[in-house]
């Protein structure tokens, strides 16, 4: 089970249980208003992109910024997330009304989340997982990857904004 704690840029972890069929990992994030810690009223990255159209470089680095952040925690702590894409990425603040900007957006109001295809696996990893849009051609090819494939699927959501 991989557990990440205490990165502004990464969902909380709350806990963890099983039964006799299945593993629960419960990482609590919420789209309306309730008095959970964590509250993601913007919802996902990918809804926001389809709402804005259009973003501009400052937007960019705001969003950017703060992925890199979570993105360089995992990896330090040997996690391979493997399906980086903005449906992954939640915003913890309203924005759609607004854009964003570098010195009113704080790191934490962008926050990964979905670390069900990660793994702490040292070294090569083999197996074929990811959203295929935003995978690494090495993953799709079948062929042996690191963590490399992150910043690839990272490239691909900077493309898009």
């Amino acid at each position: 089970m991989i557990l990440l704690r205490g990165h502004p840029c990464i969902v909380q972890f709350y806990g963890y249980f099983e039964d006799d069929y299945n593993d629960y990992t419960v990482m609590v994030v919420v789209f309306c208003s309730c008095h959970l810690q964590e509250l993601a009223p913007g919802g996902r990255l990918f809804d926001y992109i389809k709402q804005r159209q259009q973003f501009t470089e400052n937007d960019a680095v705001v969003i950017t910024r703060a992925l890199v952040s979570g993105i360089q925690y995992c990896h330090a702590n040997n996690v391979v997330h493997r399906d980086l894409k903005p449906q992954n990425i939640l915003l913890m603040e309203f924005a759609f009304s607004t854009p964003l900007t570098r010195s009113g957006q704080k790191l934490d109001s962008i926050k990964l989340t979905d670390f069900g295809f990660s793994s702490m696996e040292q070294g090569v990893l083999k197996t074929s997982l990811g959203t295929p849009g935003y995978t690494a051609p090495e993953v799709l090819r079948n062929q042996p990857y690191d963590s490399s494939v992150d910043m690839w699927s990272l490239g691909v959501i900077v493309y898009i904004l």
